[in-house]
């Protein structure tokens, strides 16, 4: 049987992600909150795993998939930071129509 309290609280973080993107429309917190979801969806398949389920490594490979993505989401993060402060451009996302070209 899964651990409940391991689920209960990836479901928590997912959910304060969920939260946090539908209430912001601010680039940067909207980033953060993907990566609150990605954490709380590692937490959540922790708990589910760590019931002694037997995976043939299938965990590990899910687990480094969201790992890469969510790196990578940090990498894009700070590089749209620099080119928007450099531009003195607003983290409004709903502004955001001069990226256009």
């Amino acid at each position: 049987m899964p651990s409940i309290d391991f689920i209960a609280v990836g479901a928590l973080f997912f959910a304060l992600g969920i939260g946090g993107v539908a209430a912001s429309r601010h680039l940067v917190v909207i980033m953060l909150a993907v990566e609150i979801m990605f954490i709380g969806s590692i937490i959540a398949a922790v708990g589910y795993f760590s019931s002694g389920i037997s995976t043939n490594g299938s965990f590990f490979i899910m687990l480094m998939s969201i790992w890469a993505v969510a790196s990578s989401e940090i990498i894009v993060l700070i590089m749209f930071y620099v080119y928007m402060k450099g531009r003195s451009e607003e983290f409004d996302v709903s502004k955001m129509n001069s990226l256009k070209g």
